[in-house]
């Protein structure tokens, strides 16, 4: 019987059993939207740090995450931003040096956040940029509006999207108006949101399985890192099976995931491992194989590792992350071009960490979009320190 990835939130998956001084994992929330995530997270992702960045002193009163920091506060005093992007920016843009401490000496960053409103969409952007000057390898896992939040906030939403995507190196984007198609007509708004941050707990739990467990063929860092440096949209999923069938059904159940409105369909990346018990048969590694490949772009580059658990009873378990995707998105609405926003010119210098929005607006009351350049490989010397030996 197979476990598609649209049930992991009722699935308990074995636990990563992470190695300590191994990889730093971070998982940081930006805004209102990405504390709830970290926080229905926090009691079932294991071995990562979290952290959550808001402008509203007050909801981070109600977060459970261990370390919660506050930015803006000479600009927006505790209170939030507003649903206002432009004041979630330059609240970050006061508190870069808060930022930088937050990312620094991580491998790999999650950063969640909700599309759309004012801290996620103006912050996220550089927490992301922050991330990748540390040396980190930065993922964005990101909802976007709801159709009846209205034209005004899919457009701020489709802004920040844009401007997070220059700086992640993978991207995730979760449509919220796909949680109400592909869960129960009589959920909860609660079991909808889960639904959302269960890509989330995907990507934190399948990633740094790969990394962590050591396998008969084993899958390390690099090779993650190879896939995510492909850059564009992202594809996460896990799928179980056991029984007579468990490869073919296993490996469906990743392939044709719904929970994103995005498919495997022409990634260009791939990497994905194989979890079980015992040894399983040759010709169940070779399908496995087979499925992924003929659902990738031909020319894909394509990792593979297997492992096996213990605790995994007769289940076997494929986790897959695709990279390279499009990233499609549901439109707002048919507006007049004029009225969308335009993203002034990109930066050609990197944050400054010391520079506060306000000796910033002493100069000039426009505060200059994020605008590093980037590229899609980095240096050896960006590399995190264990990839550089």
């Amino acid at each position: 019987m197979a476990t598609t990835a649209d049930s992991l939130h009722e699935t308990n998956l074995p636990e990563p059993q992470f190695h300590e001084n191994f990889c730093n994992i971070k998982v940081v929330g930006v805004g209102g939207g990405g504390q709830n995530a970290v926080n229905r997270m926090m009691g079932e992702v294991h071995g990562v740090e979290f952290v959550v960045i808001n402008t509203d002193q007050q909801a981070l009163n109600l977060s459970n995450a261990p370390k919660r920091v506050k930015i803006g506060e000479d600009l927006t005093r505790g209170l939030g931003a507003g649903a206002q992007a432009e004041l979630g920016k330059q609240a970050a843009e006061e508190s870069l040096s808060e930022i930088y401490e937050v990312v620094k000496d991580a491998d790999l960053i999650f950063i969640t956040a909700g599309m759309g409103g004012g801290t996620g969409s103006g912050a996220a952007p550089l927490v992301a940029e922050a991330a990748r000057d540390a040396g980190a390898l930065a993922v964005g896992v990101v909802t976007m509006p709801f159709k009846h939040e209205g034209i005004k906030r899919r457009r701020t939403a489709e802004t920040a999207l844009q401007q997070l995507q220059e700086q992640v190196d993978a991207l995730i984007v979760v449509e919220n108006d796909r949680l109400t198609e592909i869960s129960d007509k009589k959920a909860s708004a609660v079991e909808c949101f889960r639904i959302a941050d269960q890509m989330l707990m995907q990507g934190v739990l399948g990633i740094s399985d790969m990394i962590t467990v050591p396998g008969e063929i084993n899958l390390d860092f690099a090779d993650i890192r190879s896939v995510i440096r492909h850059g564009g949209g992202a594809f996460m999923a896990i799928g179980m099976a056991q029984g007579e069938n468990r490869a073919e059904e296993a490996v469906q159940a990743v392939v044709q995931s719904t929970l994103l409105n995005t498919t495997i369909d022409g990634a260009t990346a791939v990497v994905y491992n194989v979890k079980s018990k015992d040894s399983p048969q040759m010709k169940e590694l070779e399908d496995i194989g087979d499925a992924i490949a003929n659902a990738v772009a031909p020319s894909a580059e394509i990792f593979s590792g297997w492992a096996m658990d213990p605790d995994m009873d007769d289940h076997l378990q494929v986790t897959l992350l695709a990279t390279g995707i499009p990233i499609p998105l549901e439109p707002a609405a048919t507006v007049d071009s004029r009225e969308r926003p335009v993203p002034s010119p990109r930066r050609t210098q990197p944050l400054n960490p010391t520079k506060s929005a306000t000796a910033k607006a002493a100069g000039d009351s426009t505060v200059e979009r994020i605008q590093t350049v980037r590229t899609s490989q980095r240096t050896s010397s960006g590399l995190p320190r264990f990839l550089s030996n």
